[in-house]
């Protein structure tokens, strides 16, 4: 390759930089412009256009740039411009440099303020409060099944599961710049993190101190900044908060588990065509009441994809996963006879599928 060829690759590369640059330009200007006429005629309707259908065009245009990272950009940008229109207030369960909270900016972008509470009861309260416009709930892990206590407090509210995400369950050894394998004599962490990394902590021989509550976390996570003799054990995220580095990265025994996280809202976004819904219903007692109340999706060429049961105060809950938005035809006519079909028929959620999934 020439020098010639080189500059023109540069020039290249600048260009697409600047051009980068003023797109984002373009898009903030245009959404002050639709801020201002939003506060002009706060009773007309002025959307803007769907982040999912943005996302979907943006990754299918990006050509030679790795779609996935392309997924992530503008996942960024659309949290930003959200934040031009209005500021958004995300309420996590757990503390913030958890698992919870990676999810909220891999669900929600970064552009938001995080409210972190203790429960999933108070995170939903939030919303439907008005006190945050979404949640961020775990709804499973792949090691301990579905959250029961997630779907029973949906059950039980008005508010709705209007997305997904999922986030892999790995742990770093987090220290300062100074820090290294050879130098830390301690290593801080939450019980579950310690237990998920029992091998590798055991196998290091290090004075392990257990951290009971987020405080202490954190105040643990500052001291690691400085001290090279000791270090924390948590998630990528929790090295980004508090400016940490990773002196060893997945210390976890067990790779590739992933926890899927709802995203808790008042209203389900529109059908996109590749969505996906959750119900819970109570069937009637008798023999062959669930394979009744299963006969509308199979009449309606409806893929079903999770069947989970509960008891509850109703009796056994069923859980049902299924290919489909609840204004689908199909859908709504399955859901009609499932009203008749069943004791109690509830709709928990409904809302694009991941676009990491397989179409």
């Amino acid at each position: 390759m020439s020098k010639d060829d080189h500059a023109r690759i540069l020039t290249s590369l600048l260009e697409a930089d600047r051009a980068l640059s003023q797109a984002l330009n373009q898009r903030g200007e245009a959404l002050t412009a639709l801020r201002a006429l939003r506060e002009a005629e706060p009773n007309s309707f002025f959307p803007a256009p769907k982040a999912a259908e943005v996302v979907r065009t943006a990754v299918l245009a990006a050509g030679a740039f790795p779609k996935e990272s392309a997924r992530h950009v503008f996942r960024e940008v659309l949290s930003g411009s959200a934040a031009l229109l209005a500021p958004r207030t995300v309420s996590v369960a757990g503390a913030l440099g958890g698992f919870s909270h990676a999810a909220a900016w891999l669900a929600l972008g970064r552009s938001v303020t995080l409210r972190p509470r203790e429960t999933v009861g108070e995170v939903i309260d939030d919303v439907i409060r008005q006190r945050a416009q979404h949640a961020v709930v775990p709804i499973e892990a792949a090691n301990e099944g579905v959250f029961t206590n997630t779907l029973n407090a949906l059950l039980v509210s008005e508010a709705k599961l209007v997305g997904e995400v999922r986030v892999p369950v790995r742990f770093d050894v987090l220290g300062g710049e100074s820090t290294t394998l050879d130098s830390i004599e301690e290593l801080h962490g939450s019980p579950s993190a310690i237990s998920a990394c029992q091998r590798f902590v055991t196998e290091r021989g290090w004075r392990v101190v257990d951290l009971t509550s987020e405080e202490l976390l954190a105040e643990s996570a500052k001291r690691a900044l400085s001290e090279p003799k000791m270090a924390v054990l948590g998630a990528p995220v929790m090295g980004e908060l508090f400016e940490l580095r990773a002196v060893f990265e997945r210390a976890e025994d067990v790779h590739d588990l992933v926890t899927r996280y709802g995203v808790i809202g008042s209203r389900f976004p529109s059908r996109t065509g590749r969505d996906r819904s959750v119900i819970a219903m109570v069937v009637r007692d008798g023999p062959g009441a669930l394979h009744e109340s299963l006969v509308p999706f199979a009449t309606g060429e409806i893929n079903m994809t999770r069947l989970e049961s509960r008891s509850g105060a109703h009796g056994v809950t069923f859980f049902v996963e299924f290919d489909g938005h609840v204004t689908d035809r199909a859908v709504v006519t399955a859901l009609e006879q499932l009203r008749d079909l069943t004791k109690l028929m509830y709709v928990i959620g409904s809302y694009p599928r991941p676009a990491t999934e397989a179409a």
